[in-house]
């Protein structure tokens, strides 16, 4: 699934997002959906 389906779609905190799509710490996925969004996770998911 998609990482953008994950965050819309999954009420779970984002925490456990990134866990349960492979990464290892929190922070590293912000800083990744950053890069890849230009948006923070939190913003996205709005």
């Amino acid at each position: 699934m998609c990482v953008y389906l994950w965050l819309i779609n999954f009420s779970a905190p984002i925490h456990d997002v990134a866990f349960l799509l492979g990464f290892s710490e929190p922070s590293a996925f912000h800083r990744a959906f950053k890069r890849w969004t230009g948006k923070t996770p939190q913003a996205y998911r709005g």
